[in-house]
Protein backbone atom coordinates (compact mmCIF):
# COMPACT_ATOMS: atom_id res chain seq x y z
CA UNK A 1 0.00 0.00 0.00
CA UNK A 2 1.65 3.79 -1.07
CA UNK A 3 2.00 5.86 2.01
CA UNK A 4 0.03 8.83 1.84
CA UNK A 5 1.55 11.71 0.67
CA UNK A 6 2.11 14.72 2.74
CA UNK A 7 0.63 18.11 2.27
CA UNK A 8 1.73 20.54 -0.28
CA UNK A 9 5.11 22.48 -0.11
CA UNK A 10 3.81 26.44 -0.50
CA UNK A 11 6.19 27.78 -2.50
CA UNK A 12 5.65 30.69 -4.65
CA UNK A 13 5.29 30.71 -8.94
CA UNK A 14 8.79 31.93 -9.84
CA UNK A 15 10.14 29.27 -7.15
CA UNK A 16 7.76 26.44 -8.68
CA UNK A 17 8.87 27.46 -12.29
CA UNK A 18 12.34 27.02 -10.72
CA UNK A 19 12.31 23.39 -9.53
CA UNK A 20 9.95 22.75 -12.59
CA UNK A 21 13.23 23.45 -14.71
CA UNK A 22 15.05 21.67 -12.47
CA UNK A 23 13.38 18.34 -12.67
CA UNK A 24 12.72 18.87 -16.08
CA UNK A 25 16.21 18.68 -16.82
CA UNK A 26 17.15 16.04 -14.41
CA UNK A 27 14.36 13.93 -16.24
CA UNK A 28 16.54 14.74 -19.43
CA UNK A 29 19.60 13.54 -18.35
CA UNK A 30 18.93 10.53 -15.88
CA UNK A 31 15.85 9.44 -17.86
CA UNK A 32 14.30 9.35 -13.91
CA UNK A 33 10.61 11.24 -14.67
CA UNK A 34 8.03 11.34 -12.62
CA UNK A 35 7.89 11.09 -8.87
CA UNK A 36 8.28 14.71 -7.02
CA UNK A 37 9.55 12.94 -3.84
CA UNK A 38 12.29 10.71 -5.18
CA UNK A 39 13.61 13.54 -7.38
CA UNK A 40 13.66 15.52 -4.26
CA UNK A 41 15.04 12.83 -2.21
CA UNK A 42 17.69 12.28 -4.91
CA UNK A 43 18.83 16.00 -5.49
CA UNK A 44 18.56 16.36 -1.71
CA UNK A 45 21.57 13.72 -1.28
CA UNK A 46 23.51 14.51 -3.61
CA UNK A 47 23.60 18.36 -2.53
CA UNK A 48 24.09 17.46 0.84
CA UNK A 49 27.18 15.30 -0.75
CA UNK A 50 28.20 18.25 -2.84
CA UNK A 51 28.00 20.67 0.04
CA UNK A 52 30.62 18.07 2.22
CA UNK A 53 27.89 17.00 4.77
CA UNK A 54 28.08 13.73 3.30
CA UNK A 55 31.44 12.17 2.06
CA UNK A 56 30.36 10.65 -2.01
CA UNK A 57 31.37 7.68 -2.39
CA UNK A 58 32.47 5.29 -5.31
CA UNK A 59 30.86 2.33 -6.14
CA UNK A 60 33.40 -0.17 -7.34
CA UNK A 61 31.49 -3.70 -8.65
CA UNK A 62 28.04 -4.62 -8.68
CA UNK A 63 25.67 -6.78 -8.61
CA UNK A 64 21.75 -7.66 -9.12
CA UNK A 65 21.06 -6.89 -5.47
CA UNK A 66 24.23 -4.89 -4.24
CA UNK A 67 27.15 -3.15 -4.78
CA UNK A 68 30.37 -2.30 -3.75
CA UNK A 69 31.51 0.72 -2.22
CA UNK A 70 34.63 2.36 -1.69
CA UNK A 71 35.09 5.00 1.63
CA UNK A 72 36.58 8.07 0.46
CA UNK A 73 37.57 8.82 3.99
CA UNK A 74 39.51 5.24 4.81
CA UNK A 75 39.52 3.76 1.59
CA UNK A 76 37.42 0.81 3.38
CA UNK A 77 35.64 -1.38 1.30
CA UNK A 78 32.05 -2.95 2.23
CA UNK A 79 29.28 -4.22 0.55
CA UNK A 80 25.58 -1.78 0.55
CA UNK A 81 22.44 -4.39 -0.66
CA UNK A 82 20.32 -2.15 -2.71
CA UNK A 83 16.09 -1.84 -2.85
CA UNK A 84 14.19 -2.70 -5.61
CA UNK A 85 12.99 -0.57 -7.20
CA UNK A 86 16.38 0.65 -7.60
CA UNK A 87 17.23 4.22 -6.09
CA UNK A 88 19.46 6.63 -8.04
CA UNK A 89 21.09 7.84 -4.79
CA UNK A 90 22.16 5.38 -1.36
CA UNK A 91 22.50 6.79 2.01
CA UNK A 92 24.70 4.67 4.02
CA UNK A 93 27.51 4.76 6.87
CA UNK A 94 31.35 3.12 6.51
CA UNK A 95 31.12 0.06 8.58
CA UNK A 96 35.05 0.51 9.05
CA UNK A 97 34.97 4.37 10.40
CA UNK A 98 31.55 5.67 10.58
CA UNK A 99 31.15 8.14 7.83
CA UNK A 100 27.98 9.15 6.63
CA UNK A 101 28.22 9.17 2.83
CA UNK A 102 25.97 9.30 -0.36
CA UNK A 103 26.58 6.73 -3.38
CA UNK A 104 25.23 7.85 -6.82
CA UNK A 105 24.24 4.74 -8.91
CA UNK A 106 23.56 6.47 -11.75
CA UNK A 107 26.97 7.01 -12.34
CA UNK A 108 28.33 3.93 -13.64
CA UNK A 109 27.36 0.91 -15.17
CA UNK A 110 29.28 -2.58 -14.43
CA UNK A 111 28.84 -5.22 -17.31
CA UNK A 112 30.62 -8.73 -18.46
CA UNK A 113 32.10 -9.05 -21.54
CA UNK A 114 32.97 -12.26 -23.52
CA UNK A 115 33.46 -13.51 -20.41
CA UNK A 116 36.17 -11.33 -19.18
CA UNK A 117 36.43 -8.96 -15.91
CA UNK A 118 33.86 -6.10 -14.99
CA UNK A 119 34.79 -3.06 -16.82
CA UNK A 120 32.95 0.79 -15.57
CA UNK A 121 31.29 2.51 -18.16
CA UNK A 122 31.15 6.37 -17.60
CA UNK A 123 28.35 8.13 -20.17
CA UNK A 124 28.66 11.94 -20.95
CA UNK A 125 26.36 13.80 -23.17
CA UNK A 126 27.36 15.79 -26.07
CA UNK A 127 26.22 19.63 -24.76
CA UNK A 128 26.49 20.79 -28.43
CA UNK A 129 24.39 17.90 -30.37
CA UNK A 130 23.01 15.51 -27.34
CA UNK A 131 24.95 12.52 -28.46
CA UNK A 132 25.98 10.12 -25.80
CA UNK A 133 29.88 8.91 -25.26
CA UNK A 134 30.75 5.93 -23.45
CA UNK A 135 33.89 5.93 -21.66
CA UNK A 136 34.86 1.92 -20.57
CA UNK A 137 37.43 1.64 -17.84
CA UNK A 138 38.78 -2.68 -18.47
CA UNK A 139 40.18 -1.92 -15.08
CA UNK A 140 39.10 -0.01 -12.20
CA UNK A 141 38.09 3.71 -13.84
CA UNK A 142 39.38 7.14 -11.56
CA UNK A 143 38.52 7.72 -8.39
CA UNK A 144 34.77 9.42 -8.67
CA UNK A 145 35.95 13.48 -8.38
CA UNK A 146 38.00 12.81 -11.19
CA UNK A 147 37.28 14.00 -15.28
CA UNK A 148 37.92 12.62 -18.40
CA UNK A 149 38.19 14.96 -21.80
CA UNK A 150 36.13 13.40 -24.37
CA UNK A 151 35.74 14.03 -27.80
CA UNK A 152 31.97 13.93 -29.26
CA UNK A 153 32.00 10.98 -32.14
CA UNK A 154 29.25 13.08 -34.04
CA UNK A 155 30.10 16.47 -33.92
CA UNK A 156 34.20 16.52 -32.52
CA UNK A 157 32.99 18.77 -29.34
CA UNK A 158 35.62 18.50 -27.06
CA UNK A 159 34.11 18.29 -23.04
CA UNK A 160 34.35 16.44 -19.75
CA UNK A 161 33.14 13.59 -18.19
CA UNK A 162 33.14 13.09 -14.08
CA UNK A 163 33.02 10.18 -12.68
Amino acid sequence: MAEPRQKPIPVTRQEREHLDEHKRRYEEATGDSGDWGRFLGTITLMGLAALGIYGLARATQRSTNSVTVNCPGCAGAFTVALQQPEPRVVETVCPHCNAELVVDLGAWEVSLQDGRQPFAEWVGTCPNCGNSEVIRFVTRPPYWRETVRVTCSNCGTEFMIQG
